[in-house]
Order: C-alpha cells, then sequence, then structure tokens
C-alpha cells in the first residue's frame, strides 16, 4: 500500500537507514544443531568464534533463504540475541526505489552474516576483550535483517514496480524459526537478553512474547531496546499502511496492541514475570525515527516522556537530550544523569535495585 512522503523525505530516506551498519570480510563455518554445553564454575567461559548458522524457513525479502550467526560461550546460562537494524519499507517505491530498507533485494547468508558481525560499529556489544561490555561472557546471537518489517511481519506480499514482485516481509516468521533452530543448541539456558538497534530495537519489542512462547516459564527474557521506542507514529494512516504491508501477529491476549505501538508496554508491564525487565534506550528528538515515523522533535519528545510517566516498575528509560541514532554504538558510550550508558546496563542485567530512568 502507499504512504504519502513529499519529495525531499522520499529522498532523505534514502540516506537515512535505521543503523545500516558497515561491514568488514571475516571467514567461517557453519555450526551443526548440537547442543552447546554449559559447565559449572566460576571460571570465565570458553567462548568460540563466530560461526553461521543456516536456517531453512527463514527468508530474506527477495526469497532467499537466510540464517543467524552464534559465538558460544560454555559455562554462561545466559543468551543475548542482538537483532540489527536497517531502515523500513511498506511500499512499492521505498522498497525499491528509494531502498530505504538495507539488504532487502539482498541474499543474506554466512558471508555478509559475519562480516556484520566483525563490524567496527557493532564491536561495543561483540567485542568480549572490552572490559565495560556487559555482554562479554554472554552466548552471543546475531539476527540479521533483511525483511523490511522490523524483524516483525507473517507476510508475502505483492508490489507493482516494473512489473510484479514479491517481497517476504516475514521477519516475525524468521524469530520463530531461529528460536526452534537455537533454542536446542542452549539446552542448559537460564536467561534470554533481547537486544536490538533501531529496527531491531522495534523488533525486540514486537518479538517479546515469541522469545518468552519458545523457552517456556523457566527461562527469563529480558529485552534491551536502543532507538527503536514503543511510541505512536504520525496519524497519516502510516501504522495502517504497516500493518497491512507486513501483517504484524500480535500476543492473543493483547486486544489493543494492533491499535498502535504505545500499547505493547502495558501489556507487557502485566504480561511478563515478575523480575523480566525492559530497558529503552533513545533520543529525544532521534532524526531517523522522527523521518520515518513522521514526528517532529517536540512530539517525539512528548511522546516519549510520556511512556517514561505510564511504564511499569520493571521498564526504564535511558534519555539522551539530542537528535542522535543508537546510543550503543557512541564512541565513548554516553553518560545520562551522572550515569554512564555501560553502568546503567549492567544495573539492567544485576537486577540493581538502583536501576532506574535516566534523563530530562
Amino acid at each position: 500500500m502507499e504512504t504519502s512522503y513529499s519529495g525531499h523525505v522520499k529522498l532523505a530516506l534514502c540516506a537515512l537507514l535505521l543503523a545500516s551498519f558497515s561491514c568488514e570480510t571475516q571467514s567461517g563455518s557453519s555450526v551443526s544443531d548440537a547442543g552447546i554445553s554449559a559447565d559449572s564454575g566460576d571460571a570465565a567461559p570458553a567462548v568460540s568464534a563466530w560461526q553461521y548458522v543456516a536456517t531453512p524457513g527463514a527468508f530474506c525479502a527477495n526469497g532467499s533463504e537466510t540464517g543467524f550467526g552464534i559465538s558460544p560461550a560454555q559455562g554462561s546460562d545466559t543468551a543475548v540475541v542482538f537483532l540489527t537494524g536497517g531502515g523500513a519499507c511498506w511500499e512499492a517505491g521505498a522498497c525499491y526505489l528509494i531502498k530505504s530498507a538495507t539488504h532487502f533485494e539482498d541474499t543474506v547468508q554466512g558471508p555478509t552474516v559475519l562480516a556484520e558481525v566483525a563490524s567496527s560499529e557493532l564491536a561495543p556489544v561483540f567485542d568480549r576483550s572490552r572490559s565495560d561490555n556487559p555482554f562479554a561472557g554472554a552466548n552471543l546471537v546475531y539476527v540479521p535483517y533483511c525483511t523490511g518489517d522490523l524483524h516483525a511481519g507473517t507476510r508475502v506480499n505483492s508490489y507493482d514496480f516494473l512489473g510484479t514482485r514479491k517481497a517476504h516481509h516475514v521477519g516475525g516468521l524468521n524469530i520463530e524459526a531461529y528460536l526452534a533452530k537455537l533454542k536446542p543448541m542452549l539446552p542448559r539456558i537460564k536467561r534470554v537478553v533481547l537486544v536490538g538497534v533501531s529496527a531491531g530495537g522495534y523488533g525486540a519489542t514486537l518479538n517479546w512474547w515469541r522469545v518468552r512462547r519458545a523457552f517456556g516459564p523457566s527461562v527469563r527474557v529480558d529485552v534491551l531496546d536502543d532507538s527503536g521506542p514503543p511510541i505512536d507514529v504520525a496519524n497519516d494512516g502510516r501504522w495502517g499502511s504497516m500493518k497491512s504491508a507486513w501483517a504484524i501477529e500480535t500476543p492473543s491476549d493483547c486486544a489493543g496492541c494492533a491499535d498502535g505501538l504505545s500499547k505493547w508496554l502495558p501489556y507487557y508491564n502485566t504480561h511478563v514475570g515478575p523480575q523480566e525487565r525492559y530497558g529503552l534506550l533513545a533520543t529525544t528528538g532521534d532524526d531517523v525515527i522522527g523521518l520515518f515515523f513522521g514526528l517532529d522533535d517536540p512530539t517525539q519528545s512528548q511522546r516519549l516522556l510520556a511512556l517514561r510517566a505510564a511504564a511499569g516498575p520493571r521498564q526504564k528509560t535511558f534519555i539522551q537530550t539530542g537528535n542522535a541514532h543508537v546510543l550503543m554504538t557512541q564512541r565513548p558510550w554516553p553518560m545520562v544523569g551522572g550515569v554512564p550508558l555501560g553502568l546503567w546496563i549492567q544495573q539492567f542485567l544485576s537486577d540493581s535495585p538502583i536501576w532506574d530512568h535516566k534523563g530530562p
């Protein structure tokens, strides 16, 4: 379905993708479905190099098969599942002319996945040698992005662009395929931290229920959403167009989730476990979010602060003043309210009682 944009916004969309990362080449191999053992003891976990896991049933928008990356850490009972970003599209012009969703026409398999996890942009999360990396000792999982649907779609759509083109907006179905492959590989896992940046941040929020359902009640699932604020988009029919193009599936018991993004956190506040946490990193006038969602800076700031005011007791925000997009790739990591981002994330992970909202 077509969404109305002015000409200058269409041109700008081409340049402003949601956290499309630069890549470097890295060789690698595939990993089997054999379980990853979790050894006992206090020794640092033995980590393995990144490996690509081909996943039948997971597809890029062009219909090619895709998969995910994994770097196991023996001795760790925690898995960090990272959903990467890269724009979005829900009409023919944006998908194929402006190309506002990264990898939308690409085949994303081993070489691309392994190159992206080696990217310097992602190093703060995946660099196990960094002393300030709170994820360094965990099993690390990298989910690429090539469906243009915030990792949430369930539909093969048809667009008319120089002929009929089929677009596999199946990011949500891909998550289910990855989880089915991943769960037996981590048989002793006790905690999953679902981390996403930009489009992946939205994907983390929109798939929290899927991950909880896949691992069951014995596994705790937390979410850390960087620059995917679940605030409502402009009142111009854009949300309806997204839903129609992508067929976003909502939790069966969330009556309001289909109405807008602002309904998801209130739902989770009453439908997740007593320990599970949700952390949101955002800026008051994120240029990229404003562009894609049709929100000016004052409206974006107002909706962010309203989200914070209505947040549940285990839902906290780290809000930076300004227009930046994606906080975890900043060098150095930002500080808000006298608290460095790395420390705030450590408090989030350690169940610290002083973990709280930071920002204006």
